[in-house]
């Protein structure tokens, strides 16, 4: 979710930033996103969106995800109760999570 956070993402871009804010040490595989995507839509915490930021660089069948209201309020939470440290790391992340100007057409 964290990932969804400043912008929308399609599932591999999702997996791209989570490897390269983690310098690595964190590999999602394509079962896990889209599982994971999956029960978030279903429990209304994210929604695909038609609209695509760079349509025209993009492949049309990749699906992208925004946070819903509820599902930003959660994770808004989530990182209200998190330790200082915790919480400064995250906020590193997120500014490492700003989306490519012009994203390669994969």
């Amino acid at each position: 979710m964290y990932s969804l956070r400043l912008v929308e993402r399609h599932g591999y871009d999702i997996r791209r930033q989570v490897e390269t804010v983690s310098n690595g040490t964190m590999r999602l595989g394509p079962g896990t996103t889209y599982r994971t995507l999956k029960r978030l839509l279903d429990a209304g915490l994210v929604r695909e969106v038609s609209d695509r930021p760079y349509s025209e660089f993009e492949d049309s069948r990749r699906r992208y995800y925004r946070l819903t209201d509820q599902g930003l309020a959660d994770l808004e939470r989530a990182l209200a109760s998190m330790d200082p440290v915790s919480k400064a790391g995250a906020d590193i992340a997120s500014r490492a999570m700003v989306p490519d100007p012009a994203p390669d057409a994969r």
